[in-house]
């Protein structure tokens, strides 16, 4: 697992230790709403950490289904026409 972290950015490896990546990225849970095409909308939970929905693009979604409860990372320097860009690094429930 820390393996596969430390490969997608998430977690980083110093001095034999692992810690969060401290970059532009934020970590969101939220509630995930699919659209058919594929790609998602996640609705933070906690409105004042995230005011906008987060578009999650198709590719990214880790196989989360519509109604599950998810954390994301939001890209603090991607935004795109439909707003904050995330991906899916946790389906909770």
């Amino acid at each position: 697992v820390l393996h596969v972290l430390t490969k997608e950015g998430v977690i980083e490896k110093t001095q034999e230790r692992y810690a969060w990546k401290k970059n532009e990225q934020e970590i969101v849970k939220g509630l995930i709403s699919m659209h058919p095409r594929g790609f998602g909308f996640v609705q933070p939970m906690n409105a004042t950490q995230q005011t906008q929905d987060i578009f999650i693009p198709r590719h990214l979604t880790k196989n989360a289904v519509n109604g599950d409860v998810v954390e994301v990372i939001v890209e603090g320097n991607v935004f795109s026409d439909k707003g904050p860009e995330g991906r899916v690094i946790a389906i909770l429930q």
